[in-house]
Order: C-alpha cells, then sequence, then structure tokens
C-alpha cells in the first residue's frame, strides 16, 4: 500500500517554465528520499476551468515518509512569484469504472478540485455519487476515482476527483447535456478541467509498475487499487 499526495497549484503563466524547471529539481531531489514512489506533474490544457494551472499526483510508501521529507527540504517551485501549492494526502473514497469498449488509443485525464463547507461533506458525496451513476453509461466515460482529504497537510480542497474519458469532446458533450447534483450543495465549488501529464519520475521501472497500475503509462495514477 502506498499514500497519494495531491498538490494542486496556481502558478502564473509566464511563470510556468521556471515552475517546472524548478519543480524538476524538486522531484530529483525527492526521488533519492526513503519512501518516494513515483510522481506525476499535469498541466491544464485550457479546456474547462482554467483556475490550477498545473496538478501534481504522487505516491509515498507513506504519509509520514512525505511528511518528514518535505519539513528537510523547501521545494524551489514555490520560490517563484505567484505559485501557491496545496498539498496534502488523500483517501480514495469511490472507484467507478464504465461497462463500455475503450476505442480511443490515449484517453484523456478529468481532474476537478472541489472545495466546501465544513458540514457538506455527506450531501457532497451522496449528490456525486448520482453524477457518477448517470456518466458511467454514456458514451466516453472510462472510470472515476474521487479522493477524499485525510486532514495531513493543506485543507483547502476536501475532494479530488480524477477521471479518464475517451476524448475532451466526449466529457464536454455529455456535461453540457447534464448539470451535476453536487453543484447544487450550498457552498460546493468544482474546478473541472481536462489536464495532460508532463512529467514522469519513478523509482522502479514503468514497465514493472505498469503490471500494477495498467493506466499509468498515460500519466493517470489513481492510488493503490482496491483489492
Amino acid at each position: 500500500m502506498s499514500d497519494t499526495l495531491l498538490n494542486v497549484f496556481i502558478v502564473p503563466r509566464e511563470s510556468e517554465a521556471e515552475f517546472l524547471r524548478n519543480w524538476r529539481e524538486t522531484a530529483a531531489f525527492f526521488s533519492k528520499r526513503p519512501g518516494f514512489l513515483e510522481t506525476h506533474m499535469h498541466r491544464n490544457t485550457g479546456v474547462g476551468n482554467g483556475t490550477f494551472r498545473f496538478i501534481n499526483i504522487a505516491a509515498w510508501e507513506s504519509a509520514a515518509a512525505w511528511h518528514s521529507n518535505h519539513d528537510a527540504y523547501k521545494p524551489g517551485e514555490y520560490s517563484v512569484p505567484g505559485v501557491k501549492g496545496h498539498p496534502a494526502i488523500y483517501e480514495r473514497v469511490v472507484e467507478v469504472r464504465g461497462g463500455g469498449e475503450i476505442h480511443a488509443q490515449r484517453p484523456v485525464t478529468l481532474l476537478n478540485v472541489f472545495t466546501m463547507p465544513d458540514g457538506q461533506e455527506a450531501e457532497f458525496l451522496r449528490n456525486w455519487k448520482e453524477t457518477t451513476e448517470h456518466f458511467r453509461s454514456k458514451k466516453g466515460f472510462i472510470e472515476t476515482h474521487l479522493h477524499r482529504n485525510t486532514g495531513f497537510g493543506n485543507q483547502t480542497h476536501k475532494f479530488v476527483n480524477i477521471a479518464r474519458w475517451e476524448s475532451p469532446e466526449a466529457w464536454r458533450s455529455n456535461h453540457d447535456d447534464y448539470k451535476p447534483g453536487e453543484y447544487n450543495v450550498p457552498g460546493v465549488k468544482g474546478h473541472p478541467a481536462i489536464f495532460e501529464c508532463v512529467a514522469d519520475l519513478y523509482v522502479d521501472p514503468p514497465d514493472e509498475l505498469a503490471k500494477h497500475q495498467p493506466f499509468i503509462r498515460e500519466g493517470f495514477f489513481p492510488g493503490p487499487r482496491a483489492a
């Protein structure tokens, strides 16, 4: 088992190149530290909400391993003007897969970051599950994994959804025809967008990892799969 680290970044467009250079240095440092397993940096493609330019999805052997290593090192990307990160450990709470065949050779990754007031989590989850039941039978839907903030790290974002669709058009057309019920919950705000993986770093060879994580080569990392 491992713990999933999600870090949602606000990055000014003019600072993207400098941010990525610094992030790669940080990733190289952590890759040599005990407890690090892998990391995948995703960049917003401009399809969907543009609030968050980058989201990092990483795996550590434990939350404690991540925390102790970050306490001993200040990531250089935070020194770039205008950059703000929100790193936290998340747990996967819902996993749903579509029932149809996958026709796309390169599915796209949808990341949706949710904020909400305290006390709204249960109502949000009920509505989100109804939304997912609606989409799971739709053409183009592949799978979705909802992650909940464990309270270990930054607590700004309560939930992050990691999903795959066959194409941006499939995701957008289905959402144009249906308004997810979770957005009717008072105070809930989502930031859905299509992201592309722009950098990967592993401790173990990708081919070995792919045996356990079939979609990892597309830059999609849902965390340890349930038995």
